[in-house]
């Protein structure tokens, strides 16, 4: 869904939340799920090291069904991929 590129473009503009920032770095590559591990890489590669500092899993987890979280990693939703197609709109 998204590029690396295109998740540091977003990554890198105030005003995003820590859920929306997740649920973006969620949408690259979104044919495989994404353990914590590799969440975290992919945020600190974009720019976006302080991620590394949250529970990654809390705030996907409380995000209204927009990530799920299997036993291959977490994937976005229908609705998370929705949210991220709004958030890389606005930025």
């Amino acid at each position: 869904m998204l590029t690396d590129v295109q998740l540091k473009g977003i990554l890198c503009k105030a005003g995003i939340s820590t859920t929306d920032q997740l649920l973006t770095i969620l949408a690259v590559g979104t044919d495989r799920p994404k353990q914590v591990k590799a969440i975290v890489a992919l945020a600190t590669n974009a720019g976006a090291k302080a991620l590394s500092k949250v529970n990654i899993s809390a705030y996907l987890g409380k995000a209204k069904g927009m990530a799920i979280r299997t036993p291959q990693g977490w994937e976005l939703t229908d609705d998370g991929k929705t949210q991220v197609r709004s958030v890389a709109s606005q930025h």
